[in-house]
C-alpha cells in the first residue's frame, strides 16, 4: 500500500501508532455515500460522521483499535482513530473526510 514504516505515522487524531503491531480484523471493504439519485458522486464537503458494525471487534479496547482508508482514486493511507465504539456490539463510529477502501486494525497485543 505504499505505507514507509520508517517514519513517525500517526491517526486523524495525532495519536502516534506501530503500524507493524497492528492486525487486519477482517477483509478491506469500500463504504459508498449516495446521494438522492443514488449515484456515487457525492461530495462530503468537509466530513461526515459514519457507523459500522465489525464484528471481530466485539469485547475489544477502543484504545486497541483504529480504521486504515485508502482514499478514493489514490493510494493515499490515512488512519483513523475511532470517536465512538461500543464493545458489546462492536458498532464503530468514526469522522472521514475522504471515502475509499477501508479495513479495521487492532493491535496484535490485544488479540493475544
Amino acid at each position: 500500500m505504499g505505507i514507509d514504516t520508517s517514519k513517525e505515522i500517526v491517526t486523524n487524531a495525532g495519536n502516534v501508532i506501530k503500524i507493524n503491531e497492528c492486525e487486519a480484523l477482517g477483509h478491506l471493504f469500500e463504504i459508498y455515500l449516495t446521494n438522492s439519485q443514488n449515484d456515487r458522486k457525492y461530495d462530503l464537503a468537509g466530513t461526515t460522521t459514519i457507523s459500522m458494525t465489525c464484528e471481530s471487534a466485539k469485547d475489544l479496547n477502543k484504545d486497541n483499535l483504529l480504521v486504515l482508508c485508502v482514499e478514493e482514486g489514490s493510494n493515499k493511507v490515512n488512519f483513523i482513530a475511532l470517536k465512538d465504539f461500543d464493545p458489546a456490539t462492536g458498532e464503530i463510529t468514526i469522522e472521514l473526510s475522504k471515502l475509499g477502501v477501508m479495513g479495521v486494525l487492532c493491535k496484535q497485543e490485544a488479540l493475544e
